[in-house]
């Protein structure tokens, strides 16, 4: 019943399709690649720690405001744009110490949205397979992350072609996280239905 539910697969996918960049970025290319766009290795190092504190706060803040107004989509859609907004900053236009940090810390507030996924995927499941619900949305979380990152070093290690890794190089690998995030966007708009913050399973009584 569970592993036939599309909702559950359509929210795990969503939760690793916002969470994976921040942890491709923390432990593999952020960086090196803020070195070559000129940041020393201290700020480069900076960034990563912005880009958690983001997580952080997003966490319980938007938790906080998608138990508030009783909708989880707006929240959802709002990560996974605020995720795709990031990475492209980040990827296009690291112009300054003041719009990196920005856009780092966006980028962990963008991947806060895989908290709501546990949320609503909670309210997915009937309560005798809530834990392995649960189980699967952080099953695909780390399986996006560990299939995703070695992806990203191949492309890297092709377009280097042996040499020193270029700025443009990563330019083109950041193309699949961009395009990981644009599908979570496109899920939590037009496929991942709404559930009000309240269970799907349970029996409504309607009282006249």
């Amino acid at each position: 019943s569970l592993m036939s539910s599309k909702q559950v697969w359509f929210i795990a996918i969503f939760s690793g399709a916002v969470y994976f960049t921040i942890e491709y970025l923390s432990e593999n290319a952020a960086k090196p690649f803020l070195m070559l766009n000129g940041f020393d290795t201290k700020i480069a190092s900076y960034m990563i720690t912005l880009a958690w504190l983001g997580y952080g706060i997003g966490c319980p803040l938007l938790g906080f405001i998608s138990d508030s107004i009783k909708r989880r989509k707006p929240v959802m859609l709002f990560t996974a744009c605020t995720a795709l907004l990031s990475i492209l900053i980040i990827t296009f236009m690291p112009i300054n110490i003041y719009v990196i940090s920005f856009a780092f810390i966006a980028l962990g507030i963008g991947a806060s949205g895989q908290s709501i996924g546990f949320a609503i995927i909670a309210e997915q499941c009937q309560k005798e397979y809530l834990a392995a619900g649960l189980g699967v949305n952080n099953f695909l979380i780390m399986s996006l992350v560990a299939i995703g990152s070695p992806i990203i070093s191949i492309v890297l290690a092709h377009l280097s072609a042996g040499k020193d890794i270029t700025i443009a190089n990563y330019q083109v690998a950041f193309c699949i996280p961009i395009v990981i995030i644009t599908f979570a966007i496109i899920l939590s708009a037009f496929f991942i239905k709404e559930t009000f913050c309240r269970s799907t399973k349970e029996v409504i009584t309607v009282k006249v």
